[in-house]
């Protein structure tokens, strides 16, 4: 288990019980499958603070917020947040803040933040925020890249059983390259031809031939063009030349366009393309298909 991994267990054992004050250091340490002495060692570790005073502390900041952005009476407020009494809470309160709960209150004051060593707080409306991990913001964008060769390449795979009939059934989408009827194998050759199209104008290479358009064709393509773009589009936006210009001479009369565009053109489309795939797929009973959406793929917490 890594140590995010290890974090992100913790973490669920003690934010997914912060309506339930009432539990024991006991009962966390179940939650995440651990003994209590092992449970609190791990936390205090990943954490900076003991997993009894990072709850304490997370139950203090929803308070807070909790106060400044609504009416709720306030010893409610202090039973939420795991007080038995309104007096201890209101100590434990203006240790933290400085004041009152009260004129907290009265202050209608937005910040609910409590410095701590993990910059794990509470988000509202009850959930919790961890800070953003060291990296190259580059990376979401090649992430994308990753991403888009390794669903299309799937979807040409989860494509190989069906019928001719299949393939060819038109399918309820309009796409703007299409005179008339699209097809899931249009789709799909339109996924691997304008791979091949762009890495032909971005190494200055004459327009690809027409290749076949059986699925096993298709695939065998893409399993050369795929991996190509990916290494063509990566080098140029690591390098810093997103911005740097080309001419596509397989346009007819020949454009410019930068690296960049050309790589945002094709994730666009790519995911328009793909999406539409995996509804024709799934209207055609395909079982097991890719999440395309890359909130759940790329830069995603564990």
């Amino acid at each position: 288990m890594t140590e995010t991994d290890r974090l992100a267990r913790l973490l669920d054992a003690v934010t997914a019980c912060l309506d339930d004050p009432g539990l024991t250091g006991e009962d966390l340490a179940a939650r995440a499958h651990l003994s209590r002495h092992h449970f609190d060692r791990l936390a205090t570790a990943a954490l900076g603070e003991p997993p009894g005073a990072f709850r304490r502390r997370l139950l203090l900041e929803r308070a807070a917020h909790t106060l400044a952005t609504t009416d709720r009476p306030v010893t409610v407020i202090a039973f939420d947040a795991g007080y038995g009494s309104l007096e201890a809470f209101t100590r434990a309160f203006d240790r933290a803040f400085g004041r009152a709960p009260s004129r907290h209150r009265l202050a209608r004051d937005p910040r609910f933040r409590i410095e701590a060593p993990s910059g794990i707080h509470f988000h509202p409306p009850g959930g919790v925020r961890l800070p953003a991990t060291e990296g190259d913001p580059m990376s979401i964008v090649t992430d994308l890249i990753d991403q888009h060769v390794t669903l299309v390449g799937e979807l040409l795979e989860k494509a190989r059983p069906l019928s001719a009939e299949a393939l060819d059934r038109p399918v309820p989408y309009a796409v703007d390259y299409s005179s008339g009827d699209t097809t899931l194998r249009e789709l799909l050759a339109h996924l691997v031809g304008s791979t091949e199209r762009w890495i032909a104008a971005m190494s200055a290479r004459p327009a690809p031939a027409e290749g076949g358009d059986s699925i096993s064709a298709l695939a065998e393509r893409y399993g050369k063009a795929g991996p190509e773009w990916r290494g063509l589009a990566r080098t140029a936006l690591e390098g810093g030349r997103s911005g740097e210009t080309f001419i596509d001479a397989t346009c007819e009369p020949a454009r410019t366009f930068t690296y960049g565009g050309s790589v945002a053109h094709l994730l666009h489309y790519g995911t328009l393309h793909r999406c539409l795939v995996i509804g024709a797929l799934r209207a055609e009973g395909v079982e097991g298909l890719p999440v395309s959406d890359p909130i759940h793929r790329v830069g995603a917490a564990a």
